[in-house]
């Protein structure tokens, strides 16, 4: 059975895969932006689908976004070299309360017809306000998190328009949060994670 984790789909509370969007008219600005840019075909039908689409986008596990962020701290690194040096070792770092800023820029890739691929790109913004987090480090490597009280807000917008926002306010976290090997790792400290992508097709 995986363990729980959290994503950025669900700090924005858009719906599970396969779940109704209780508010579909959020995507309206993003056809419409479609619409304006390709003028020159009838606007496909299989656009007004986009919703389910775009929301896997989101699915970013948040101790990718939140490890990619602490690892730029000296004192992380510096425990992150001594656990490399000492493989068996299990250690932790209790983490002082603070704030981390996270922006992403997750795109989507749509072919219409003969017409060059269409790239759909949002901006996500995100801000949590972190309390009570500790971190498990082993091998040169975050392993695990464990979770704290957390407060996020955040928007996503698309051409400049922002398309959800969610205000500042708490959500609840497992109480531990695995860490995938590859983000967790030292050496992975300067390449954030690749965006997320997904395609979509209209004849």
């Amino acid at each position: 059975m995986p363990e729980p984790t959290a994503t950025v789909r669900e700090v924005f509370e858009l719906p599970k895969e396969g779940e109704p969007d209780p508010q579909p008219d959020r995507w309206q600005a993003v056809e419409k932006r479609i619409k304006s840019e390709v003028k020159e075909v009838k606007f496909p039908a299989a656009l007004h689908d986009l919703g389910p689409k775009i929301c896997q986008l989101f699915d970013v596990p948040l101790p990718n976004v939140l490890v990619t962020s602490w690892k730029k701290v000296g004192d992380l690194r510096t425990l992150l070299e001594k656990s490399r040096n000492s493989p068996d070792e299990v250690m932790y770092l209790e983490l002082a309360q603070h704030s981390v800023n996270c922006d992403q820029k997750p795109h989507l890739e749509m072919r219409i017809r003969d017409l060059p691929v269409k790239r759909l790109e949002f901006i996500v913004k995100l801000f949590f306000n972190l309390k009570g987090f500790v971190l498990k480090v082993q091998g040169g490597a975050i392993t695990e998190i464990h979770t704290g009280a957390c407060e996020v807000k955040g928007t996503i917008s698309y051409a400049g328009q922002v398309i959800i926002e969610k205000k500042l306010s708490p959500i609840k976290l497992p109480g531990r949060l695995p860490v995938p090997a590859a983000i967790g790792l030292l050496q992975a400290a300067a390449p954030a994670p690749a965006p997320a992508q997904a395609k979509a097709a209209a004849t």
